[in-house]
């Protein structure tokens, strides 16, 4: 089998470094904001997996703080709380500070009476106040100031008991009593001057242990332990060259996390299973991932802990498995790559659509050789004409970009972002065409369409258009483009029975659409009519991260975040042999490129209807569902169940056809097919997006 690949390199896309982030460990929800006014929402529970990225809306998230599992608080540098709701992947509200820039947020521990008066928030504001605000059902509402001081409040952290607040400004720590909201303790902090990076020294986090003990860092990257009854530093380490910016204690008190400028995760314990007043505390861990910064620390369910760096990347470090002498463990080291299609391929043109975050380009690609050269490799066709950038189009007001999609014929141009839906008609011309292409903008009036949040181009051609619309309520738009008009108009709308957002949502060739929701339930429907369709499928418990859908076949193919891929027969609602037998084989040989990055798109081989692709950031699988149901695929097929002494025996058995994991590209931004069966393959190499990065800090080596 040969496939010609076309391997495009020019994608140019730059991850945004991130900013902050907090941990639901009720619903194992991880929210994560990035520098380019992004909020990421990712699961934890059966997979590390992006759900959603929002847009906020020009404002800058400085922190944030979960209120239960229906709202998350973010505070801006604008001065703003936002209020995200998790289960629509929106902003419901905001509200001003009344002090501000936020600098930190911090809740107390939930009580029983919390759900009945709301739940309360502390805000530290950059005029030295700490202001409290109550969420009552949906609405955030200001209650009183609880304090005021001279310097910016930089931290804060609640008592595990929550009887006590502490409070961190620039040279002082302030233990509140919040029943009589007096300071019961002052700690001031020693200043040794400048220090060594010519920047002078402040506090910059705290964490309230217990009753007896406080924990500070500075800028000096030392980690201080303070006694919260008599306000005498017990301890000072140095455990870092440059400041410490993050902090994160165990459930159990037992241990802290901490990490800065300095991209070295450090851990620190104590000597006795009781933290008191006495307790030692020892530096027991360190291990370095990140190449820059690491702004925050998130301790997880089962000894995991997740670093968010300015590089972009989200770690996660397993602090309980041992690392042996020979070699570290292969921890997840992931770039802030966004979970869904950010290449869309026009495939009766020959082109492709890349989407950056606030503007789109429409690229031809080239042609080769029908032959290799004597000359170069033989795997390797010489270029013949080179790929040409046809149309850069920026976004309404230079805002994020929710979502794109382009036709097969390269006529139909849309997008959406805050400031609604945009629709284009382009005329690009044969590949002759040296002129610029012809745009023309489709006139659409609808209030609704600022709230989208998927949409794809369900049927085209030269004079029409049907594109479908997912709202953040859930609500599916069925809505028809002219061009002659050059007008386009939302013939009908779908609502929602459960009012569950809208997961994923793919078209096939002209008539099926699949809509998976939040729920994890599956919804088929007649995209020419516009009805859903009297197909009743099994629901899997998990979400699921790419579909695909076969008209001539009629099989929807489901890719979920646990690696399980699972067809179905949309006439029956039962699996396929193929799905049958995959699911059953002890040794998934295709984890190796879903295990830390999971599938963004799934695509059949025009060329073979038994053949299809998988892509991940980690890799680029080949299914070809013939052979995995062969006999001769089950014949060869080991009776031990024990994968690594297969692994070992693997020269006893042949490789298992039907599955091939190409892992010779990096990062695979996309992967697909144009027309004549040709393969497109972008990717972003590590090399080109470490030289996006600023240069790191030095680091003193061997005391030079």
């Amino acid at each position: 089998m040969s496939l010609r690949i076309h391997r495009v390199n020019f994608f140019e896309f730059v991850p945004s470094p991130i900013v902050c982030g907090s941990y639901n460990q009720s619903d194992e929800l991880l929210a994560v904001a990035r520098d380019n006014e992004t909020l990421e929402l990712w699961t934890v529970k059966d997979a590390l997996y992006q759900m959603c990225i929002l847009s906020t809306n020009d404002y800058t998230i400085q922190c944030m703080e979960w209120m239960g599992s229906e709202c998350l608080i973010c505070g801006t540098a604008e001065g703003t709380l936002l209020q995200i709701s998790p289960k629509f992947y929106t902003i419901q509200g905001s509200i001003d500070s009344q002090g501000g820039s936020v600098v930190c947020l911090s809740r107390p521990p939930q009580t029983e009476s919390s759900d009945e008066i709301g739940f309360l928030i502390y805000v530290g504001t950059e005029d030295g106040g700490i202001r409290i605000f109550r969420l009552v059902g949906s609405s955030l509402i200001y209650e009183t100031t609880f304090c005021l001081s001279r310097s910016s409040i930089i931290c804060l952290s609640f008592r595990g008991d929550g009887v006590e607040l502490a409070s961190g400004s620039k040279d002082q720590i302030k233990l509140w009593n919040l029943e009589t909201r007096r300071s019961r303790l002052r700690i001031r902090i020693d200043n040794p001057g400048v220090g060594p990076s010519g920047i002078e020294c402040s506090l910059t986090k705290i964490s309230y242990i217990n009753s007896s003990t406080v924990i500070s860092t500075d800028s000096l990257g030392r980690f201080m332990v303070w006694s919260a009854k008599y306000g005498t530093l017990n301890q000072s380490m140095k455990s870092h060259q440059h400041s410490i910016n993050a902090i994160c204690a165990t459930s159990d008190r037992s241990s802290v996390f901490v990490s800065g400028k300095d991209p070295v995760l450090v851990r620190f314990s104590v000597k006795d299973d009781d933290v008191d007043e006495e307790s030692s505390w020892v530096q027991s861990w360190q291990l370095k991932i990140h190449t820059h910064s690491v702004n925050e620390i998130l301790v997880l369910s089962g000894g995991r802990v997740v670093t968010l760096g300015s590089d972009s990347k989200l770690c996660v470090s397993n602090t309980t498995r041992k690392r042996t002498r020979k070699g570290r463990e292969n921890l997840p080291r992931m770039w802030g790559f966004p979970y869904r299609k950010m290449v869309h391929v026009a495939s009766n043109k020959h082109s492709i659509l890349l989407q950056y975050p606030a503007h789109l380009e429409l690229w031809r690609l080239g042609t080769t050789a029908t032959s290799p050269s004597k000359e170069v490799n033989n795997f390797k066709l010489p270029l013949q004409s080179p790929p040409t950038k046809l149309l850069h189009l920026n976004a309404k007001r230079d805002l994020f970009i929710t979502s794109c999609a382009v036709s097969p014929d390269a006529h139909w141009l849309v997008y959406c972002n805050e400031a609604g839906l945009a629709i284009f008609y382009v005329d690009i011309g044969d590949s002759t065409n040296q002129q610029s292409p012809l745009v023309d903008k489709i006139k659409i009036a609808d209030n609704r369409l600022s709230m989208c949040s998927q949409l794809v181009i369900a049927r085209s051609n030269e004079v029409s258009c049907r594109i479908v619309v997912s709202l953040c309520s859930g609500t599916l738009l069925f809505i028809d483009c002219d061009q002659e008009l050059l007008e386009a108009t939302v013939e009908c709308e779908v609502s929602s029975p459960d009012q569950c957002s809208v997961h994923l949502l793919e078209s096939g060739d002209s008539k099926l659409l699949s809509v998976f929701r939040s729920d994890c339930s599956i919804e088929i429907y007649n995209s020419v009519k516009a009805v859903r369709m009297n197909v009743v499928l099994p629901c899997r418990e998990i979400l699921a991260s790419s579909m695909m859908i076969d008209e001539t076949k009629r099989i929807l193919t489901v890719v979920y975040i646990d690696n399980a891929i699972v067809e179905w027969y949309l006439k029956t609602g039962y699996q396929t042999e193929f799905s049958k037998v995959l699911n059953t084989e002890s040794d998934k040989s295709w984890d190796s490129a879903l295990e830390h990055y999971k599938a963004i798109n799934v695509v059949s081989n025009p060329c073979d209807d038994n053949q299809f692709i998988i892509q991940s950031y980690g890799g680029v699988i080949l299914v070809d569902r013939s052979k995995v149901v062969s006999q001769e695929r089950l014949s060869s097929r080991p009776d031990s169940l024990n994968i690594q002494e297969y692994n070992r025996k693997s020269e006893q058995y042949e490789p298992l056809p039907g599955i091939i994991v190409f892992n010779r590209f990096q990062n695979p931004m996309f992967a697909g097919f144009v027309e004549n069966g040709e393969m497109v393959i972008v990717e972003r190499s590590n090399s080109a997006l470490e030289r996006t990065l600023p240069p790191p800090l030095p680091v003193k080596k061997f005391g030079k």
